[in-house]
């Protein structure tokens, strides 16, 4: 069988099921080692992405205080679709990996690629052709770190006179932990594990659910 031909019998699957139990199909993949089953995961992402953007554009469309409502306000600068996107990605990738995933690793990348993501969404404003020709740049040299990515983007802005000022890390960390929240609430596909302790802290890991 090939993969075309998987996908479509994990989406018959997953119409005759409840999303509890295509949780329990995908969890069963990466316990059985199948983590890197591309058409699982894809069918995992077409599934749950309609009902989180629909909870995340409700979300955010509410007003909030406190650092929920800094937060919030920095997430409303990137179109809701890409951090629907770069939520479930992350999160399912991490849950894939077969090294344990910190929370504080997951929160760190995140928090990056949303600040990229806004950045870039400034920089269209200013010259979708220069976002264009880095994109293929990126593309073309297979460049998957977020950081070398933000880097480039970053100084792709100061090129295009674009006034950019670098969140702090508690920024992208609240705005990312404030993402998976959401992703949590609506989806239920993963939970933090506390394992190991440094100090009078624990460590939480990612794992699915």
């Amino acid at each position: 069988m090939n993969l075309h031909d998987r996908q479509i019998e994990l989406e018959e699957q997953y119409s005759a099921m409840s999303i509890r139990k295509g949780q329990d199909l995908v969890n069963t993949a990466f316990t059985q080692g199948r983590a890197a089953d591309v058409g699982e995961i894809q069918v995992l992402l077409i599934k749950t992405y309609d009902d989180v953007m629909r909870d995340l554009s409700a979300f955010l469309a509410q007003p909030h205080r406190g650092l929920n409502g800094k937060y919030a306000g920095l997430l409303r600068r990137v179109p809701v679709n890409l951090l629907t996107t770069m939520g479930l990605r992350q999160i399912i990738q991490a849950c894939a990996n077969p090294e344990p995933v910190s929370m504080q690793s997951l929160l760190n990348q995140l928090g990056q690629a949303i600040e990229t993501e806004c950045l870039i969404t400034m920089m269209q404003e200013v010259s979708q052709q220069y976002v264009n020709r880095t994109e293929e740049y990126l593309d073309e040299a297979k460049v998957h770190s977020i950081s070398h990515i933000h880097r480039t983007y970053t100084r792709g802005a100061e090129r295009l006179g674009i006034e950019w000022e670098t969140w702090s890390a508690d920024e992208r960390n609240g705005a990312a932990r404030l993402l998976c929240s959401v992703i949590y609430d609506t989806t239920g596909l993963f939970k933090w594990v506390q394992s190991g302790f440094y100090g009078d802290f624990g460590m939480y890991f990612i794992e699915p659910t």
